[in-house]
């Protein structure tokens, strides 16, 4: 099943290394079960997610995020996405290679941003 392949992604959570260098070796990369699924897999995968998180509250934030990823992919595969694909790459190159504590400064730079900026839909 799909979430067994994001479940394993969980091992991430736990450890200082960049994401990058522990996928190729370590886990399965969870992202790329959102890349290579259908849309009825999406659907399908969209509910064990929420599953997942109603059970897994010590993980909350890892079910919250696959959630997201999961929602986009959805609107990517229908079509309805308002990120073009060098926008889309521009952000996945920004955020490629960083560690968990990395994201989560950025998050708080840009969140930083949001608010002082008056055109909030841009961050």
């Amino acid at each position: 099943r799909l979430v067994d392949l994001l479940t394993a992604g969980l091992s991430l959570l736990e450890s200082d290394a960049a994401p990058s260098e522990l996928l190729p070796n370590e886990v399965p990369d969870p992202l790329a079960v959102f890349e290579h699924s259908s849309e009825a897999e999406l659907r399908e995968l969209q509910g064990e997610i929420s599953r997942h998180s109603d059970l897994d509250s010590g993980n909350a934030d890892f079910w919250a995020a696959m959630g997201l990823v999961c929602d986009d992919a959805l609107q990517a595969s229908s079509g309805d996405t308002t990120v073009t694909a060098e926008v889309r790459g521009e952000i996945d190159a920004m955020l490629d290679g960083k560690s968990p504590a990395e994201l989560d400064e950025l998050q708080g730079q840009i969140v930083e941003l949001a608010r002082q900026d008056t055109n909030a839909d841009y961050w």
